[in-house]
């Protein structure tokens, strides 16, 4: 009987640490954050970035952060040149801009809301954009991944739980054998 305990113990443990990740990724977070028309604009052509600072709240700041090298002069946001502009927001709590990056890179655009909290933050890469330029995760092709928090966490974890059902079934196994010829 502790036999069947410590197997079903060890089931429930394994099925704990497989569901773990299942759980993490249903979750859909808030609506507010930054929403980009174009992740991949030509140098020069214009694409909207909608800001959503969340209800109540009046205005919404656009802040883009150009990589080492690139100068602050070749971004325009609602026709001005500047790295940072505020709006009013809408009932909703929108801000829609009208943005140019001049040249090609990667950059970082973060919204804020009017209390200067960070909404949401999104990468757009201009052009072909060179390799060595812009964020940690870039290959040599000047390509990258999305940081999507997870890494290689979800898939050690998958690895972890498939060799403890593995193992358990294994020690069952033995047990069983090693009785039966007793």
């Amino acid at each position: 009987m502790t036999l069947r305990r410590a197997f079903g113990t060890l089931l429930a443990v394994c099925t704990l640490i497989l569901a773990a990740p299942g759980a993490a990724m249903a979750y859909e977070g808030d609506d507010e954050g930054v929403a980009v028309s174009d992740t991949n604009p030509a140098p020069g052509q214009p694409f909207q970035v909608i800001v959503n600072a969340g209800e109540g709240s009046d205005e919404a700041t656009l802040t883009i952060t150009p990589p080492d090298g690139v100068p602050a002069g070749s971004i325009t946001i609602d026709g001005v040149q500047t790295t940072s502009l505020t709006k009013a927001t809408t009932a909703a709590g929108t801000a829609e801009f009208t943005v140019i990056l001049g040249v090609e890179a990667y950059y970082t655009l973060v919204g804020l809301d009017e209390a200067g909290n960070r909404v949401g933050e999104s990468v757009v890469v201009v052009g072909d954009a060179v390799a060595g330029v812009g964020g940690d995760d870039i290959d040599e092709n000047g390509l990258g991944l999305p940081d999507t928090g997870a890494g290689q966490s979800s898939l050690l974890i998958g690895g972890a739980g498939a060799l403890l059902l593995v193992g358990g079934g294994a020690t069952l196994l033995y047990s069983r054998r090693r009785n039966q010829t007793t």
